[in-house]
């Protein structure tokens, strides 16, 4: 007998566009978080793939889903190019790392899918150090305040912030946009204007338009928030 993922696999219509999706949701919601604005684009992507595709199962399908179901949806992926393959993990980092920072259940879940769709662990410092312009934590250290990234700098400072004294709301979004960029309070305008001009185009929807409409509404919300953050930056 089936497994309800299983089940769902095999009933898609389009296995390889069902699995895009299974992993896509598995790195969004493995910290145990999901914002509108991520589940509004995963069912853009549900949809996209079939009307009746109902998103709450597609999650709940995720986060019942054994080692053999992910294992079942990564071979899937597994059968793309190399070069595919390597496009499908920086979209898989961008949604990590959307809201300015990498967790540890994230850092995880990022080794583990490079493993499963056949990349090196050195193929995933390498596109993460691209994107971000950092090293790829090593997970055990995280918690680290030495071996933290530039992003989880940010936050800190921002907590350390509201130690010294309340923030106001445009306090909170500067500190969230500025970590979006991947950058820290008293970056100069050029600097954000550099960040977001290398970002913008690793994450153009338009690279992924060889993954399927999947990959690129998925694309679509990580550009979105690095346009967003360098327009409320620039105004």
């Amino acid at each position: 007998m089936h497994s309800r993922f299983t089940q769902a696999f095999l009933n898609s219509g389009n296995q390889f566009g069902f699995s895009v999706l299974v992993l896509l949701t598995w790195v969004a919601t493995c910290d145990g978080q999901l914002d509108a604005e991520e589940r509004d684009n995963l069912r853009g992507i549900a949809q996209s793939l079939s009307p009746e595709l109902d998103l709450p199962d597609v999650i709940n399908a995720t986060s019942a889903a054994s080692l053999a179901d992910l294992q079942l949806a990564c071979e899937v992926a597994r059968h793309m190019k190399s070069e595919k393959r390597a496009l499908f993990l920086q979209l898989a980092i961008g949604i990590a790392i959307a809201d300015g920072v990498l967790r540890p259940t994230e850092n995880q879940v990022l080794r583990f899918l490079s493993d499963l769709i056949g990349l090196s662990a050195r193929d995933l410092r390498a596109a993460y150090r691209e994107i971000t312009q950092q090293e790829l934590p090593i997970p055990r250290d995280l918690s680290d305040p030495t071996n933290r990234s530039r992003s989880q700098r940010q936050r800190s400072h921002g907590s350390q912030r509201q130690n010294a004294g309340p923030t106001t709301p445009r306090d909170t979004k500067r500190i969230q946009s500025l970590a979006v960029l991947g950058l820290e309070e008293g970056a100069s305008p050029s600097e954000v204007k550099l960040a977001y001009r290398r970002l913008a185009k690793i994450h153009h929807p338009d690279r992924y338009e060889s993954l399927g409409v999947e990959a690129v509404r998925a694309a679509t919300l990580t550009f979105q928030r690095i346009q967003a953050a360098y327009e409320y930056l620039s105004a």
